[in-house]
């Protein structure tokens, strides 16, 4: 959606880190990345993760060639990060990835950590979107990011689902937000995960909520399992 917005440039998934000198004509370039399995906020060496992680020693190695920290350096750099019901999430990521019920709901912590962390330590720089108020309020939701971005809104936007080459759709599907409620499907996460919980809950009160100012460079976060692509075409950092 945000990539159908005239003055922005938007890749998928560019682990490479060269995403910000490959978009041409356009004043803002963007990027998508899942947390935690393509960025997290600090990076080891690509040898080391992916061996402590067969090895069992650390959950996640993700795949960027640098970690939201180094990204960070950059000071026109701007992130906006998506999230999503817990249980939704993983029910997600379990039904389309193949996770187990472990793996889903550490994926889903990890990165609701990392958001609430970022978002702590740039409150000026994040903004936070919930993906169930993107899917009922789209208007709303997309003016909110191109008021964090100073961009004028186009209806167009609207539209971006209809161009994503992975999961294309006529409209947006808002029988994805809570599908989790009807499906009788909940994980307990509040139990499992009392701190993490209360993070989202924190997130939740400061969606949409930020220090305006204009970037250069946009990040998109977007927590694992919230199968829904913001990015129209081709999509974004994250």
């Amino acid at each position: 959606m945000i990539g159908c917005h005239t003055r922005v440039g938007m890749l998928n998934e560019d682990v490479s880190g060269k995403w910000m000198n490959k978009i041409l004509g356009k004043p803002i370039a963007a990027n998508k990345l899942c947390i935690p399995n393509q960025v997290q906020m600090k990076r080891g060496t690509v040898f080391s993760r992916r061996l402590f992680k067969k090895l069992g020693f650390i959950k996640e190695a993700p795949r960027s060639s640098f970690s939201l920290e180094e990204y960070l350096e950059v000071p026109t750099l701007k992130i906006i990060a998506i999230i999503r019901d817990g249980n939704d999430a993983i029910a997600s990521m379990m039904n389309r990835g193949g996770s187990t019920l472990r793996t889903g709901s550490n994926r889903w912590a990890i990165a609701t950590d990392t958001i609430y962390e970022l978002r702590s330590r740039y409150p000026d720089r994040v903004l936070v979107i919930a993906f169930e108020h993107l899917l009922s309020e789209p208007q709303a939701s997309l003016n909110e990011i191109c008021s964090f971005l100073e961009i004028a809104y186009e209806k167009e936007m609207l539209n971006g689902c209809r161009y994503n080459p992975r999961y294309p759709e006529t409209e947006l599907n808002g029988s994805k937000a809570y599908r989790s409620r009807a499906q009788h499907k909940h994980f307990q996460l509040a139990e499992r995960f009392p701190s993490t919980y209360r993070r989202y809950e924190a997130l939740l009160n400061t969606a949409g909520k930020a220090v305006l100012r204009s970037p250069l460079l946009i990040f998109f976060l977007w927590e694992w399992g919230c199968d829904f692509d913001l990015l129209a075409s081709s999509s974004i950092i994250g």
